[in-house]
């Protein structure tokens, strides 16, 4: 089975770095310095990420990119509770009980893609905990309030190798979202980018890379398609 990290050394190699540099800045456009949350929200059935900001008013609709910070309390040095969910009960029944998926290992940047971590990710949530390992993993469940509503937060802490410290860098975590008990209504893998100690540069050049080469936007299946045309016809000479 192809990992998030074989998958986009795979595209690499077949489109080459200037498409995704293109298709990155048409879904992405100039970064700006705002937050926002996942927006869950049903799509004839199956769980879309939109995304909305803290005062929950509607960002986008469709999103699967979310940029974050960790270690900004400093007595919390390798955690985050950024990016949120939010759900609404125009979407969801009273007390919608979600379940959640760890799609890949947690991937670290290493300047033009993304590696395997040495590093782990813990999410927590009200009690209940999962951490990455070498591959996708169950996550647990969470539901919506008596009105169909959610705002909350996962924690999210980052662990080091065998008890150390976990290292400066930018994290890839990819998650699926779904209604528990319903296969068919899992979301499409979104991801969380987020950033220990990096410069802002550095994180948004990340940033538009997952956006551009793990979520590629309409422009960029064209010059893949391209791409698999021109491979075919220089085997055809």
């Amino acid at each position: 089975m192809m990992t998030l990290f074989s998958r986009h050394l795979t595209a690499c190699a077949v489109l080459g770095a200037s498409c995704f540099t293109l298709s990155a800045h048409a879904i992405s456009g100039p970064m700006e310095e705002e937050h926002f949350d996942v927006w869950l929200r049903l799509d004839g059935g199956q769980v879309v990420t939109g995304s909305r900001f803290e005062d929950e008013t509607i960002r986008s609709l469709n999103e699967r990119v979310f940029g974050a910070e960790l270690g900004e309390d400093p007595l919390f040095p390798f955690s985050g509770d950024e990016p949120g969910l939010q759900a609404f009960g125009t979407d969801f029944a009273p007390s919608t009980v979600f379940d959640f998926r760890v799609t890949d290992a947690l991937g670290v940047w290493n300047g033009t893609g993304f590696d395997m971590a040495a590093e782990t990710m813990t999410l927590g949530f009200e009690g209940e905990s999962v951490t990455t390992g070498s591959g996708a993993l169950a996550g647990f469940q969470f539901a919506t309030d008596d009105a169909g509503f959610l705002h909350d937060h996962f924690e999210l802490t980052l662990n080091g190798a065998g008890g150390s410290d976990p290292g400066t860098g930018v994290y890839l975590l990819g998650l699926s979202v779904g209604i528990f008990g319903d296969e068919s209504s899992f979301s499409e893998t979104f991801y969380y980018v987020l950033n220990l100690g990096e410069s802002e540069e550095v994180h948004e050049l990340a940033i538009d890379y997952v956006a551009g080469s793990l979520v590629p936007a309409p422009g960029a299946l064209v010059c893949l398609v391209m791409g698999l045309a021109a491979r075919g016809r220089s085997r055809r000479r």
